[in-house]
């Protein structure tokens, strides 16, 4: 029985061991020596300076840390499946109060110098340097890795505000940021923030603020211009969103619920993380179409603070971003958009740590992916000015691992901006960094405009598969229907010769949304592996499937067209229900009144010609099997093989 206990107690004393030795080593890899950093703590006295602790931020001078090989595995994609009201509308007129009555000579918190006597502990400013009377504004901790580490080990933190400040005070245990607070009077406040470890306090003084006014505020255009963030970031007529100026951003593509373009925000939670996002001022209904008006308008830009807390994670992040076209009457989720045309993106930003923009697809993509999402890497960057970062689309690329290490697909980033659903940026660090970011302006590289994409047509409520053609690396959805296996999409293999193919109108942008053209000889051997061209018995057991008929004697099958068309993309008289997913688009007649496709079929008439056979699809309610000349280009749909 003593051997028992004694083994017993063996077993648990290597487990405490094990225990503390990992969170020795956990600690020391977030903050450095926790035994140092104890006794400098243990020997504050008063205002006496820590030394500067190593900052959890990465260092952009770093090759290591710009070389755009980051771990995303901790992503997930961003969350705006709940419908907001399509009548729902962002106002362009709501500006903050600040925005309109601050003095020309205000700067930005960024720029305002800390009176702190501890900059080894960290600095404090105000989010706002002026601010008028019954305005909300907040204080925030900057360079504060110390205290991350202090609330990690049991600290307890304590804001203090101005005499006539509502709340006038404000503590919790752990958390570094106040709480939104209100003066009353007029005239220069500060703040401060006390912190006690082992009944040591240490207290930071804070930056000044100006509260004025409104009838000391001038209105006029040479004293009156934004004083909070922004104010040194110009806005211009091509820039998708600027500033407080719209509450969302104009992408120039919506999937026809007018809710394209719209911010968003999600944090590392659903994956085990901690982290969390501070919003200077209470947010609007969560999901709704206006959640982030407040936000944006307090401002004068996207901004926000991140405190990340890995919790089970290997490393914390949080995620801010923006839709590209919005969801459509059958889709719960946004739907892919073309972005190619941008040619890149145009950001204006500050951040406390490296940012990484990401592009973002549906859930089926992104699992294919492993979540090993193309990206680019931004330097943190402290200071707003009026220059702009601008990225192209070339410059996006997987981090690698998803494909090495996890069996993913790889995709280029010219297929890869066929299909975004939003734009997001990540802040993602060590566990216990906290920092400041604002998003100003953002605007297409070059001009160029964003479209549907194909994957845009499809019916968002059917069960669609994925399917990438080894040849050129580009990706089909496809679709169960019956007994068979369709291509949802129309094929865009480009085969050799100038003449073997076309896009539809003679327009190259064509080709990413309606496929591309093919005569009848070039189309019986595009079809990749494990893929055919219909014969015409498939084609009678699509149309026998979709109209429910029994037999099929080559006449007019009524509903099967209007069942086989997408909802989108045909005149709004001729659009289908796309009841089984097939979303034919029209690429023949005038304004695209038709949809052909090919079928090795060959119809020999009594004159001696030979036509290719098709599957016609019209612009009423119908749909048959019919031909063409040989000659003329028309789409193809690849079934898979049995």
């Amino acid at each position: 029985m003593k051997f028992k206990i004694l083994f017993a107690m063996a077993i648990l004393f290597t487990a405490c061991t094990d225990y503390v030795a990992e969170y020795k080593d956990n600690y020391e890899e977030a903050y450095g020596d926790e035994e140092a950093f104890r006794q400098n703590l243990d020997n504050l006295n008063g205002n006496d300076v820590i030394p500067e602790e190593s900052s959890s931020s990465e260092d952009p001078d770093d090759p290591e840390e710009n070389s755009g090989e980051i771990n995303t595995s901790s992503s997930v994609k961003s969350s705006n499946s709940a419908k907001s009201s399509s009548s729902a509308k962002s106002s362009s007129s709501a500006k903050s109060s600040s925005s309109a009555k601050s003095s020309s000579s205000a700067k930005s918190s960024s720029s305002a110098k800390s009176s702190s006597s501890n900059e080894g502990v960290g600095t404090c400013e105000p989010v706002k340097s002026i601010i008028s009377v019954n305005e909300s504004t907040a204080w925030k901790m900057v360079k504060s890795s110390t205290l991350a580490a202090a609330a990690v080990l049991g600290g307890d933190f304590e804001w203090t505000f101005g005499e006539d400040a509502s709340p006038k005070t404000s503590s919790e245990h752990g958390n570094m940021s106040s709480n939104p607070v209100t003066y009353t009077t007029a005239g220069k406040k500060t703040a401060t923030l006390k912190f006690t470890y082992n009944n040591v306090t240490t207290t930071i003084t804070c930056s000044e603020l100006t509260v004025v006014d409104d009838s000391q505020s001038s209105s006029s255009e040479e004293s009156s211009s934004s004083s909070v963030y922004g104010s040194d970031v110009s806005c211009y007529p091509n820039d998708m969103w600027c500033k407080d100026q719209w509450n969302r951003v104009n992408t120039g593509v919506d999937a026809g619920m007018d809710n394209g373009g719209y911010w968003w925000a999600t944090t590392d939670n659903s994956n085990g993380g901690q982290s969390v996002i501070e919003w200077p001022v209470p947010r609007g209904t969560d999901f709704s179409s206006d959640a982030f008006d407040p936000i944006i308008d307090y401002c004068n830009g996207f901004c926000g603070t991140y405190n990340l807390e890995k919790g089970s994670l290997d490393e914390p992040w949080v995620l801010v971003g923006f839709s590209i076209a919005g969801y459509s009457e059958t889709s719960s989720d946004n739907v892919p958009a073309d972005v190619s045309g941008w040619g890149g993106i145009c950001i204006n930003y500050t951040s406390d740590i490296p940012v990484k923009v990401e592009l973002h697809f549906d859930s089926d993509l992104e699992q294919a992916l492993k979540y090993d999402l193309p990206f680019v890497k931004l330097p943190k960057k402290f200071t707003e000015t009026d220059a702009d970062t601008c990225i192209a689309w070339s410059k996006f690329a997987q981090g690698g691992w998803g494909v090495t290490d996890r069996g993913g697909i790889a995709i280029s980033t010219e297929e890869a901006v066929k299909y975004v659903k939003d734009i997001g940026f990540m802040f993602q660090a060590k566990t216990g960094t906290t920092g400041n970011f604002n998003i100003f302006r953002l605007s297409a590289m070059n001009g160029g405009g964003a479209v549907l994409s194909t994957w845009g047509y499809l019916n968002g409520e059917m069960t669609y598969g994925l399917m990438q053609d080894d040849r050129d690396g580009q990706l089909y959805r496809t679709i169960e229907i019956g007994e068979q296996t369709w291509m949802a999409q129309n094929l865009n293999y480009v085969p050799g010769g100038d003449t073997a193919s076309y896009c539809y109108g003679d327009e190259p942008k064509n080709c990413n949304v309606y496929g591309r053209l093919y005569t009848w000889d070039v189309a019986q051997n595009v079809c990749l592996d494990g893929w055919h061209l219909p014969s015409e018995e498939d084609a009678i057991t699509l149309l026998r499937t979709v109209s429910g008929e029994t037999s099929y004697d080559g006449g007019m099958l009524a509903l099967a067209g209007t069942k086989l068309k997408s909802s989108m993309g045909w005149n709004s008289d001729y659009s289908g229900t796309n009841d089984y997913g097939f979303s034919a688009l029209p690429t023949y007649g005038e304004g695209g009144s038709f949809a052909h496709f090919y079928t090795i079929r060959e119809v020999h008439s009594s004159d001696g010609d030979v036509y290719g056979g098709l599957i016609t699809i019209y612009r009423d309610d119908q749909a048959a099997l019919g031909h063409g000349d040989k000659t003329h280009a028309f789409s193809v749909r690849c079934l898979k093989d049995k």
